[in-house]
């Protein structure tokens, strides 16, 4: 689909029928939304979104300084809306910490967060819980055992991923990655491994790019 054709496309509304998912692999990470991972004991929901904002010092600072804001969420939902048969967009819902409130840092330089106290709580109109899915990094957060409110952050690495038989949608697909090597490691392997799952084919001669993702249609 040209330029052109994209524009026209989205002048229009999209469908109304909307597709809802249950999983969704982008960027190399394989995500969850939150309430599929009730019986599991791995974790596959945990977003982050870097968003570019201008930021001052003071209220009389008159340099400000455009840097990335880090936003730290949970996922809920995954969302497909279509403009057509070639423009749609996977959008995911999440619940997003209030930075403001509940974001700090210990004095081992980890980011701890807090979910109760988010930035979309009231469930109004003018709330703007979704990103695209591309703009999605993933990380997974551990309970603080001192200061249970609190987790902290722990980062992910892209994971290759391919040849994925996503063709049974009574199946959840089962994805994991591998924590960044700059952040500390969890010494229970149980949080990491999805107990009685069955293993999917990998391809080595084929790999999703920055820009493919496989998904799962709930019914």
């Amino acid at each position: 689909m040209n330029f052109s054709n994209k524009i026209k496309a989205l002048v229009d509304s999209p469908d109304l029928d909307r597709r809802r998912f249950k999983s969704h692999i982008v960027n190399g990470f394989c995500f969850c939304a939150k309430h599929k991972e009730t019986s599991r004991t791995i974790q596959n929901s945990g977003v982050i979104t870097r968003v570019e904002t201008l930021s001052y010092a003071s209220r009389k600072d008159k340099n400000p300084i455009i840097g990335d804001v880090i936003y730290y969420g949970m996922l809920v939902d995954i969302i497909e809306i279509r403009y057509s048969s070639q423009l749609k967009f996977v959008l995911f819902k999440c619940d997003w910490v209030d930075n403001q409130r509940r974001k700090r840092e210990d004095i081992f330089k980890f980011t701890l967060v807090n979910f109760k106290y988010l930035m979309y709580k009231d469930n109004v109109r003018d709330d703007k819980p979704f990103i695209l899915a591309s703009q999605a990094e993933q990380v997974c957060y551990v309970l603080d055992t001192i200061k249970p409110d609190w987790q902290v952050v722990m980062k992910m690495t892209p994971k290759e991923v391919s040849g994925v038989d996503f063709t049974t949608p009574e199946v959840e697909s089962v994805c994991s990655q591998g924590l960044d090597e700059n952040v500390a490691t969890c010494e229970e392997d149980n949080v990491w491994v999805q107990q009685g799952a069955e293993a999917m084919p990998l391809d080595a001669d084929e790999t999703l790019d920055h820009h493919s993702n496989v998904d799962i249609e709930e019914r």
